[in-house]
């Protein structure tokens, strides 16, 4: 398991996000359930999700932003790229990098960002 690295090294900005996103693991069994899970922050780059269920690394996701003031999800595809679990709890964190965003969302993500940013 990977760990969240000690030195900041970001090129976007990371803002707040505690939204809901709907998570479905790709190349895995055929029927397989998305996950609703919770963003904890998110950036042009990736985000930070919650997870009562451990994702392994490198953990390729099909997700959907669902934020409430917008008309259509935002889609994504993202790999896992770090896992922590924080202190005692039953949750696990899910450090995410968006590996495939078409120009159309990317341009809504990179709004949604902008929108949290003042917030």
């Amino acid at each position: 398991m990977r760990t969240v690295p000690h030195a900041e090294s970001r090129i976007c900005v990371r803002v707040h996000y505690c939204d809901p996103v709907t998570a479905q693991p790709l190349g895995g069994p055929t029927g397989q359930h998305g996950l609703s899970l919770l963003a904890e922050d998110l950036s042009e780059s990736g985000v930070r999700l919650s997870s009562p269920q451990l994702l392994a690394v490198d953990t390729p996701l099909l997700l959907a932003f669902e934020p409430t003031s917008w008309q259509a999800p935002i889609r994504a595809v993202g790999r896992v790229v770090w896992v922590a679990q924080p202190g005692a709890s039953d949750q696990w964190d899910i450090g995410v990098a968006f590996t495939e965003l078409s120009d159309g969302e990317r341009e809504r993500l990179r709004a949604l960002v902008a929108s949290r940013q003042d917030r």
